[in-house]
């Protein structure tokens, strides 16, 4: 089993620090899984613990210019790594980093990812090399299965997230009141390629929330067209509960079934950890909700693709 990477590039390596920084927050460790065109950063949370799932897919050909790997097959090499460790060593000395080299090696029968740092020297223009040895664990084959691309959902509707700035305004005052964020989405009867998203929460106190119109609506790949020629967005057919009616009735229209609202409740703090991410602007997001089930958005940035899955409060 062999992995190694290289890249001479002072942005890459801080751009690849950042990342892997904003994944250390939401846990300890996770799966560095290697095949011949990416590195994808995975956590597997346990979803009837509330956890959540993470995908961070990193193309070879933005970060580096060199890569090799060669694993039990010519496809797949997983690693389970400490992520606290690895970060140990990058934060110290990233900024100033000129070059990064993971290699991965074995010392006294136990597998190692090695960090090797180019940086430089105060007073001559010589680069010095500093090496972290990073202990991995070689994840069985039998386990492999649950590190797979993950299969996207049978959404209930998805749209263009507003930006995040506007997003973690409104979050940074609504977490003081509660920890449970309520989203609730719905299709616009009048422009079929719109919809609205408000988001909530409440105590015993009050009630707040904030709504964003006029959210552009994916085209996702084989969706359903009418004879009207409007794609409809997310599930045909899938009743809302009653509450969810009830809300689409006071509107005082009749709401045709793609129009059905859909309401998602999830973890405030999971969502902050998300809008508290290190790199740069994304250049869109995509949520995707499953009524009562899950939340899931995909991040995209020039370099790399995030996959973040938060599973609902409740699943009535």
């Amino acid at each position: 089993m062999k992995f190694r990477a290289a890249t001479q590039d002072a942005g890459c390596v801080q751009y690849l620090c950042k990342a892997i920084v904003f994944v250390s927050k939401l846990a300890n460790n996770c799966v560095m899984r290697c095949t011949p065109d990416c590195i994808y950063f995975v956590l597997c949370g346990h979803t009837v613990e509330g956890g959540v799932r993470v995908w961070f897919e990193i193309k070879r050909d933005t970060l580096f210019s060199d890569y090799s790997m060669a694993g039990l097959d010519d496809e797949h090499e997983e690693l389970e790594v400490v992520l606290e460790t690895m970060v140990g060593a990058l934060t110290k000395s990233f900024g100033q980093a000129r070059g990064l080299r993971l290699k991965l090696t074995r010392r006294d029968a136990a597998p190692l990812l090695q960090m090797e740092l180019e940086l430089p020297t105060v007073l001559t223009d010589e680069s010095r090399h500093v090496t972290h040895n990073v202990p991995v664990r070689v994840v069985p084959l039998r386990y492999w299965g649950e590190f797979q691309t993950p299969l996207e959902p049978e959404f209930d509707i998805s749209f263009y997230f507003p930006p995040l700035s506007s997003v973690r305004n409104v979050l940074d005052r609504m977490r003081n009141l509660s920890n449970r964020l309520t989203i609730f989405a719905q299709r616009s009867t009048r422009d079929q390629g719109k919809c609205s998203m408000r988001l909530s929460v409440t105590n015993s106190m009050a009630s707040v929330s904030t709504t964003f119109k006029d959210l552009q609506l994916p085209r996702w790949r084989d969706e359903p067209v009418d004879a009207a020629g409007d794609v409809h967005n997310g599930r045909n057919g899938d009743e809302g509960d009653e509450a969810e009616d009830a809300e689409a009735a006071a509107v005082g229209v009749d709401v045709p079934q793609s129009a059905r609202p859909v309401r998602v409740a999830v973890d405030i703090r999971k969502i902050g950890s998300l809008l508290s991410s290190p790199l740069a602007c994304p250049t869109r997001i995509v949520c995707n909700l499953v009524r009562h089930r899950v939340a899931q958005f995909f991040i995209f940035y020039d370099e790399v693709q995030l996959q973040y899955f938060i599973p609902a409060l409740d699943t009535e």
